[in-house]
Formats: C-alpha cells, structure tokens, sequence
C-alpha cells in the first residue's frame, strides 16, 4: 500500500522572471524564519518521512525550461547559538537551538536517494527563462513505497524597460526637478510601476517623492510617458553624481541615474 507523505507548497509558482534570467536566487541561507543552512527558494520540503525509502525526481511537460536542481536530505540538530548575534547583555547558559541542516550527500533526483524515517527532504527546481512567453511544467516525487508527489510549476517572463529622457538631471540646492521618463512593456502582462531610492545609496543629498500612484502598464504598451520628482537638500554636496534607483514591477531592477546639484538661483 503506497504512504501519503506530508510536503509543501502544493504549486512551485515563480511568478514574473526576468527576461533571459534563470533562478531562483539560492544565495541567501535563511528561509521563511526557519533556522536553516540551506535556501528553500523553488524548493519542496518533504517533513517527517514516515518510512525508510530511495527518492527520486524528475520534470514532466516542459523540461527545456525546468530542470531538478537537487534532492537533499535534512536533519534537526541542537547546535550552541553564536554568542555574536545574541541579544546585547545576554548572561547565564549558552543558548541552544534547532537547526535544519543537511545530511549527507544530495541526488540531482536521476539517482535515487536513500531517506530514513524521520528525516525531511527537499527538492528544489530551477527555471532558465527565455526573452517571452508563459511557461509550466509538473516536478514528479517518487519514492520507494510512497504515492507519488505530483507539484505544479509554472513562470512568466516580464521585462520592463525604463528610459530617462534626458540627463544628466540638474537640480538646485533646497529645490525640487521632475525627470519624464519612458516605460515600456517588453514582455509580460498588465503590470504596476513604481521606484524608489536605492537603501544602499550614498548620502546624496537628495530624495524621491512616491508617486502618486504607480505607472500601470499594459501588456506591450511602449515608451509611456511619466515623471519621477527629486527634492534636494540645501546642504545637497555640490556638482554631479550617480543615483541608484529601484525599479519595482514583479521583479526588481536598478537603475543608474546621472545627476548633477547645482548651487541655488542667487548662490555663490
């Protein structure tokens, strides 16, 4: 009789990718709050196997476009927390905490991969994105003495351009300067809009004002005509710069803005 296992998420949805991209982003190793040192992200996390088995995984439907990243067996360990991220002024016995760490050696899914009881397991899919299209796909399960795990996948590309007009920007000391912009749908659906000051950025001396609402685009709508408007402070340092803006649609971009202070009508 086959054994139903207990897994998440049910869909592997990515969302909007960028254009000629491939993901997700598994640089990071926290994931959702858990105490993790492996990323989760295009992952399905198996808990508790409930009988020794051999995993394997595989693609149906679209494998040009999906691919089995890897099949990695996972533990609960007790470790001694770093005494460096504890609160400040912490005293008494060391900390201890639950980590899900991996165990073993991982399988790109062809090679079946032996799992006890108990133990978790994830397997993570990876996308490659073209320069259009939507695309899915259906990540197989399959262990020795279960019933099959069947997880839908699926993306669409977007790839949204945005053009500054003209630059560099100049703008006085203590004053504001609008800068029109062009926005374009190179692929994707509808889609919302918006930039911000890079958090990252250098102290310029200068901030974005939100917009008042975003730049909704249609599908395929070019060279939309919009503005961004920056304040300065009086004390913004002198002459020109670079500033990093981020571009927000379903995916995030940086932008590198020319710009260039210059003293106040009047000023020396």
């Amino acid at each position: 009789m086959s054994i139903i296992v207990s897994y998440s998420p049910e869909e592997l949805d990515f969302s909007g990718v960028q254009a000629n991209s491939s993901g997700p982003d598994i640089a990071s190793d926290t994931t959702d709050g858990l105490y993790t040192l492996i990323n989760f992200a295009g992952g399905v996390h198996i808990t508790n196997v409930p009988a020794d088995t051999t995993v394997a995984a595989h693609i149906i439907g679209d494998t040009s476009h999906f691919m089995v990243r890897d099949v990695t067996v996972l533990e609960w360990v007790t470790e001694v927390a770093d005494p460096r991220k504890l609160s400040h002024g912490h005293k008494g016995p060391q900390k201890q905490i639950k980590l899900l760490e991996p165990r073993g050696h991982s399988s790109d899914g062809v090679k079946p991969l032996a799992v006890k009881a108990g133990q978790d397991l994830l397997v993570r899919v990876a996308y490659t994105a073209p320069n259009e299209g939507t695309f899915t796909g259906k990540l197989i399960i399959q262990g020795d003495n279960w019933q099959p795990i069947e997880v839908g996948l699926s993306f669409f590309v977007v790839d949204v351009l945005t053009a500054f007009v003209a630059t560099p920007l100049n703008i006085a000391q203590g004053n504001m300067a609008t800068l029109p912009i062009l926005v374009s749908s190179l692929a994707g659906p509808d889609v919302d809009v918006t930039y911000v000051l890079s958090a990252f950025q250098l102290d310029t001396g200068l901030s974005l004002l939100p917009l008042p609402q975003p730049i909704h685009l249609k599908a395929g709508e070019r060279n939309k005509l919009a503005s961004l408007t920056f304040q300065a402070d009086p004390l913004a340092p002198l002459g020109p710069n670079n500033v990093l803006l981020e571009q927000y649609d379903f995916q995030h971009k940086e932008l590198l803005l020319p710009v260039n202070i210059v003293p106040p009508t009047g000023g020396r």
